[in-house]
């Protein structure tokens, strides 16, 4: 137990590596090991379903239960310490470094291998993946499930000194102790994806992938973008090129924030049918934020002192943040969703916009002292003071 949240900590510490005094450098560099909520509490939403792990370590499961996905097992009932969703089957780590795992399998994505019953420190599936990661305390990467285009395929460079691991929608990366990141997986429609540029290598502190496109933020500061081009989302800025401090992608645009609190975005612009300004930063968001999020097609910044700015698509009203949001108390967490977005005030309420289909919007006026948001595609969790998760 001892060595296993030893390792999970210098996992975490790694992955913050850029540090700023009152910055959170938002990024889906590592979705396995982001979002770990106070204590051992973490939340984990797949497709379809949604996990929950307590502060006791016991995994709770809600949502569809086709194939079995929300029904769990007795052995992960106690002593979990993270959890995550994939698209039909779930997984847990054991305190004692064990993964577990349960509900659909057509490709053996829910058939755990002998090598990551022992020993892991890390999991992985992303909630549209039918594969699965796992990280043992060695830095090894171990896969298994859907292989349709090699996402199972480890690379001989992803079996050692590896420290972060992230299952993408088709293809997978790894980033390794000495800042190389590992790239795998991929399929005709993401030309480039796996071209990891060479300047990347070796001083890479954080990743993070679009769509069919990946960033990786340098330890220098620079941005470096690869894979799809078609609208730019690839073509790095010369603003982006230095000093920045968090990146995140979206399904066709990028953004960089930067140490000065200024925003940069990229990618497309070219007004087509889903171009809906999501590059072009509002003269708000050029100074004084502190947190970046992209939204599908969507973006949301956070100053420092609380308020929101948005821009993009808003055909669901997913960027309308409400002005009281603003005062007399300040938003502290964005999440943003593919058409909906949620903000956590300073004083632990919960406010959303956008599109409501599914009642992802109508936020339980019992809600109390919630620590924490986030969204998936159809719905809405929030984690309270007491540990309760509401969804």
């Amino acid at each position: 137990m001892a060595r296993l949240c030893i390792s999970l900590l210098l996992i975490q510490s790694f992955l913050i590596a850029v540090p700023f005094d009152n910055v959170s450098a938002q990024g889906s560099f590592h979705p396995a090991l982001s979002d770990r909520w106070g204590g051992g509490q973490q939340i984990a939403g797949g497709r379809y379903h949604s996990l929950a792990l307590t502060s006791d370590g016991e995994v709770l499961a809600w949502g569809s239960n086709q194939s079995g996905r929300t029904t769990v097992p007795i052995e992960a009932q106690s002593n979990i310490v993270q959890v995550s969703a994939g698209q039909d089957h779930s997984l847990a780590l054991t305190s004692d470094g064990k993964v577990i795992a349960w509900g659909g399998g057509r490709f053996g994505e829910a058939d755990v291998p002998e090598e990551a019953k022992s020993d892991i420190v890390a999991i992985a599936s992303g909630n549209s993946a039918f594969h699965s990661l796992a990280l043992t305390s060695s830095g090894k990467v171990i896969a298994w499930g859907n292989n349709s285009y090699g996402v199972s395929d480890v690379p001989e460079e992803a079996e050692r000194g590896v420290v972060a691991i992230a299952a993408g929608y088709r293809h997978s990366l790894a980033l390794t102790s000495a800042g190389e990141v590992v790239a795998w997986g991929g399929d005709p429609y993401q030309s480039g994806v796996l071209d990891i540029p060479n300047e990347v290598q070796g001083h890479a502190v954080a990743i993070s992938t679009g769509k069919h496109h990946s960033l990786a933020l340098t330890a220098s500061g620079k941005v470096v973008a690869w894979g799809s081009n078609d609208y730019g989302q690839s073509s790095v800025p010369k603003e982006a090129e230095s000093g920045v401090i968090a990146i995140a992608a979206g399904r066709a645009h990028s953004l960089a924030l930067k140490s000065d609190g200024s925003v940069i975005a990229w990618g497309i612009s070219n007004g087509s049918w889903d171009d809906y300004g999501q590059t072009v930063v509002p003269e708000a968001a050029k100074n004084g934020v502190i947190e970046i999020e992209a939204g599908y097609e969507y973006s949301l910044a956070r100053k420092a002192d609380g308020t929101i700015v948005a821009w993009g698509d808003n055909g669901s009203r997913q960027i309308d943040a409400p002005a009281r949001i603003a005062a007399p108390v300040k938003a502290k967490k964005l999440a943003a969703g593919a058409a909906h977005s949620l903000a956590l005030t300073s004083d632990g309420k919960v406010f959303g916009w956008g599109l409501n289909l599914d009642k992802r919007l109508d936020i339980p006026a019992d809600l109390q002292a919630v620590q924490a948001i986030g969204t998936e595609f159809s719905y809405s969790l929030a984690l309270q003071a007491d540990g309760s998760i509401v969804g």
